[in-house]
């Protein structure tokens, strides 16, 4: 069934199959309980899907609260407009206070956020930034290429402390060990 929710989500969202394989694989605990999928009774084909993966956040500075990630919220096209996405949503919040989360986060394209707000979640403004194209760098500048291969285990040394001392004063997401050893160190596909 995994291999089956794998490749509903890559044809959906239009992405390799790889990205979702690593993002459940490097998951520090993936549970299957969290996943939710609509069936075709006549088809037996899974249409419609959505995921809850257990975060720590701290919220108000205080100490991390268990919140539930909302992620691979998606449906075949051709099954739209028919609300499988939202009892899906609906069970995914059932499932978040089954199983003591207190909160929820999700991140969706603009074009979803009308549905997700009529459910209750709400937009946060975060910052964006960019990164300045090449062609503006300076060529005199020497860059080097990095090996994180070889220097991976010192990369996780020097940023996990660094990150830890970033957001220990701010509300965020923790970062596990585990975190840090599984899901940063898989290479990107």
């Amino acid at each position: 069934e995994l291999e089956e929710w794998l490749n509903l989500c890559a044809s959906v969202f239009g992405m390799p199959r790889n990205i979702f394989l690593r993002h459940w694989s490097s998951d520090v605990e993936p549970d299957l309980s969290g996943i939710s999928v609509a069936i075709d009774r006549l088809t037996g084909k899974m249409v419609a899907t959505t995921r809850v993966f257990e975060r720590l956040l701290r919220v108000n500075r205080g100490e991390p609260e268990t919140v539930g990630g909302v992620g691979e919220v998606c449906t075949r096209p051709e099954y739209r407009k028919r609300g499988l996405a939202k009892r899906l949503l609906h069970m995914a919040l059932k499932y978040m206070a089954a199983n003591g989360m207190t909160a929820s986060a999700l991140h969706a394209a603009t074009t979803a956020s009308h549905a997700y707000r009529r459910l209750g979640w709400r937009p946060v403004e975060m910052p964006v930034h960019s990164v300045v194209g090449l062609s503006t760098v300076d060529a005199a500048l020497n860059f080097r290429e990095l090996d994180f291969e070889q220097g991976w285990a010192n990369a996780v040394a020097r940023l996990a402390p660094l990150h830890e001392d970033f957001v220990s004063d701010i509300d965020g997401f923790i970062r596990t060990p585990e975190y840090w050893k599984t899901w940063i160190r898989q290479p990107a596909e």
